[in-house]
């Protein structure tokens, strides 16, 4: 009873938004869509949800950022238009979702263009944060544009562990003013919280869980990988121990979730198959942590794009673990690829050792 009063809490609190008329029928036919598939044994998926790097700039220098490798200064970025093509194009693939992260969103000036492109009166906008830029007054027009979530970057429940992972001295104090001013105007929040093997048994992330615990706020695990500025650190990532002892904590408290919790056909990795990755020059990925790019959009059709992703064997089932933070084979095959490069092709992927030995 316990596990369906959560389950309950956390998808009607996060999941509807009653002030969106049609959304709750669209995320419920979603769901019976995705649930039909799986009984019919259907090798069909529901798209839930993109998330989009709409810039890689950003005014914090974080420990283990992935994004900064993927900056190039000689690519066009995506523009309003081609976030008003993808939008279309995704809702006709049933998504729902559209997530805005960085870098730092507020970095690009217009910010509040892209949110409308998203149809926020239609679909459910998320939007990721370090928390530096959030004042009162732009949550009341987050809030007025359509905003449903505002996700904010935490990595420890000790300010001052927090602000030396982030390079950010206060940072935790102003992320803490930010959630009140959401709570004040009706923006939902969320935590985003890097565990590394070190941070997964330290006092910080059990303040944080208490904190969470207490203000009845999700807190979205991600796993330690080593991409980014944590490249070749294998110190940092879980091992099957560690990922136990995750689990022996979530039961303790079971507001702290993954991306593998969440989707509508079945428990595991949902790259390709329930999310995608843009980046800002359009170039589609399985994910945020897998910089394989699958094709781009300023090029091809994102169902196109899609159903070449699905043909993967990578992706075209519900892994049980995570690939790039999780999954020994995956691992091999895919870190030395990208070592010395911020993004490789799909046919890099499939032309690797591991997959041709």
């Amino acid at each position: 009873m316990k596990r369906v009063y959560l389950w309950l809490y956390i998808h009607f609190k996060y999941g509807f938004h009653l002030r969106k008329p049609f959304y709750p029928f669209r995320i419920i036919g979603n769901f019976l869509r995705a649930k039909w598939y799986v009984l019919i044994k259907s090798n069909k998926f529901v798209l839930r949800g993109i998330d989009f790097a709409v810039t890689y700039n950003c005014n914090f220098r974080c420990e283990h950022c992935y994004a900064e490798r993927l900056k190039k200064q000689n690519r066009q970025i995506m523009t309003i238009e081609n976030y008003r093509s993808v939008c279309e194009q995704a809702m006709r693939l049933g998504c729902i979702c559209f997530s805005l992260q960085g870098g730092e969103v507020f970095m690009r000036r217009d910010w509040q263009e892209i949110i409308r492109a998203f149809k926020p009166h239609r679909n459910h906008i998320l939007l990721t944060t370090n928390g530096s830029l959030i004042t009162e007054e732009r949550v009341k027009k987050l809030k007025k544009l359509g905003l449903d979530t505002l996700y904010f970057s935490v990595d420890s429940g000790i300010a001052e562990e927090h602000d030396k992972f982030r390079n950010a001295p206060g940072n935790f104090d102003k992320i803490m003013k930010a959630v009140d001013y959401c709570r004040r105007h009706g923006i939902k929040v969320v935590f985003n919280t890097c565990i590394t093997k070190q941070s997964l048994y330290s006092e910080g992330l059990i303040r944080l869980l208490e904190h969470c615990h207490k203000g009845g706020i999700l807190i979205e695990a991600i796993f330690a990988r080593c991409l980014g500025n944590f490249d070749r650190r294998y110190e940092v990532m879980l091992d099957e121990k560690d990922v136990d002892y995750y689990y022996a904590l979530k039961k303790k408290y079971p507001l702290m979730v993954r991306d593998l919790d969440n989707n509508y056909g079945g428990w595991g990795c949902p790259a390709v198959k329930e999310v995608l990755y843009i980046t800002a020059y359009g170039d589609v990925c399985p994910c945020p942590y897998s910089h394989i790019s699958l094709g781009n959009v300023g090029k091809e059709s994102l169902q196109k794009i899609r159903e070449r992703g699905l043909r993967v064997h990578w992706y075209d089932h519900f892994h049980r673990k995570c690939l790039t933070a999780q999954d020994k084979d995956f691992i091999k095959a895919y870190y030395p690829l990208v070592e010395n490069r911020p993004l490789i092709s799909l046919d890099e992927l499939m032309k690797s050792e591991m997959f041709t030995g």
